[in-house]
């Protein structure tokens, strides 16, 4: 095969392969025609040559052009096709996700509003048979008049709705130790 000279000076095109012939020789100017080559099909594409020198013929020799690019337009699509799937399985998984964690978000929230209930109800027997002098999390009962009572706090008596107060020792051993003061605060 022919010695190469480099790219820039054999004037081969940026996209280059073995198949690529010289740009001066590849013209569409009677210099093309001169160097061997001929105009083929230029009715239908006036890009197209008829390869003459022996280098370009040996290098075309048993290629079936059409085919190589029929099969490369339909690895493409096959490729495009491919990675659609690939896209919309993924986007199917990713909302799969999505609806799973909102469910377990759900089932989350009713199991706390479950344990919440059950802890307001075993909750109410203390409530109902509160006295002055009990104590709870925030303070001494003073007085009660349902639905609310009078708790000392640390400066001030103050009137709560019974439904909102805790016996006292309920945040003891919360690793949290701001938590009763910021239950007590907010009543």
């Amino acid at each position: 095969m022919k010695e190469k000279a480099p790219r820039r000076v054999a004037g081969y095109t940026g996209c280059n392969s073995v198949l690529t012939a010289p740009r001066g020789v590849l013209g569409k100017t009677a210099a093309a025609a001169a160097a061997g080559f001929t105009p083929e099909g230029a009715a239908a594409d006036p890009i197209s040559y008829a390869a003459h020198p022996p280098w370009m013929r040996e290098a075309l020799a048993g290629l079936d052009l059409d085919r190589l690019y029929a099969d490369a337009a339909a690895h493409r699509a096959g490729f495009a096709a491919e990675q659609t799937d690939k896209l919309r399985a993924a986007a199917a998984a990713y909302d799969a996700a999505a609806v799973e964690a909102e469910r377990q978000a759900e089932l989350e929230r009713e199991e706390a509003a479950q344990r919440e209930a059950e802890y307001q109800a075993s909750l109410a027997p203390w409530r109902a048979s509160l006295a002055p002098g009990d104590r709870t999390a925030c303070g001494l009962v003073v007085k009660v008049d349902p639905p609310i009572v009078q708790i000392q706090y640390a400066e001030v008596p103050r009137w709560v709705r019974i439904d909102q107060i805790v016996p006292a020792g309920t945040f003891e051993g919360d690793p949290d130790v701001t938590k009763g003061i910021r239950y007590c605060a907010r009543l």
